[in-house]
């Protein structure tokens, strides 16, 4: 959803070239989707770690 906002500033204040915009924000968008979702996987066995909790494959 920010994606719109970010067009703007970066066409408007930064004055970048629409189409160089247009390519790399959306591919950055989708990138970064995959280093959430490997974040949501890693944080709790690292915490589980962190606290002491031993966990097995089947965790």
């Amino acid at each position: 959803a920010s994606l719109p906002v970010t067009f703007r500033c970066l066409e408007e204040t930064l004055k970048l070239d629409r189409r160089v915009t247009r390519f790399v924000l959306p591919i950055g968008a989708t990138v970064n989707m995959d280093g959430t979702a490997l974040y949501e996987a890693v944080a709790p066995v690292f915490l589980a770690q962190l606290i002491g909790i031993k966990l097995g494959i089947g965790q």
